[in-house]
């Protein structure tokens, strides 16, 4: 499961720091960091986004329907959670329910209650959250004080404390008058 996230969106990310970071001549503890912590954040970004698809939007501006991956038949990570957690009846249940790829909104429902009751979805959000956690402290001594750092770590909290795909408490944090973000440094440290 996370190896197919892995290619489809952190490998992506990956990739963009690697370039990003040669093409500014970054040192190579700066280079590793940040390639590090991009595929962290595209990992982080597509388990959360698995986990908005089980979740009712708080706002209409989500782009897809709330269970849109079980009417595909596409095995996220918070189903492969449930099944790891969920006791062997309950197990099987919902694989009955998800292989017989489930259109009603009554059964999508069901099938979404058993996964969020049984604690995937948010064992998902915690594993997404300590993936920026912990990249994060790798990355942050290699980087200066400085207004990009500053909203790279804004961006990688909006990623995995949203909950639409449009909206996150750190988003008004960053648009608050008191946001100051560090301005200071050299753009890579010596």
């Amino acid at each position: 499961m996370l190896a197919a996230h892995r290619l489809k969106t952190a490998a992506f990310a990956r990739s963009l720091a690697t370039i990003g970071s040669i093409l500014a001549d970054a040192p190579a503890p700066l280079e590793e960091g940040l390639r590090d912590f991009f595929g962290a954040l595209g990992l982080a970004y597509q388990i959360v986004d698995d986990v908005l698809d089980l979740r009712p939007p708080d706002t209409a501006k989500n782009r897809k329907a709330v269970g849109d991956d079980l009417r595909a038949g596409k095995v996220t990570l918070p189903v492969a959670k449930a099944v790891a957690l969920l006791p062997g009846a309950d197990r099987v249940a919902l694989r009955d329910q998800l292989g017989s790829l489930p259109h009603q909104p009554d059964r999508i429902r069901d099938c979404i209650t058993v996964i969020e009751e049984c604690g995937a979805l948010d064992s998902c959000l915690t594993d997404a959250r300590s993936m920026i956690d912990t990249s994060w402290a790798r990355l942050d001594p290699t980087l200066p004080a400085s207004h990009s750092k500053a909203m790279i770590h804004a961006f990688a909290w909006f990623t995995v404390y949203r909950t639409t795909l449009h909206d996150s408490p750190w988003i008004d944090r960053v648009r608050s008058p008191a946001f100051e973000p560090i301005t200071s440094g050299a753009p890579f440290p010596a």
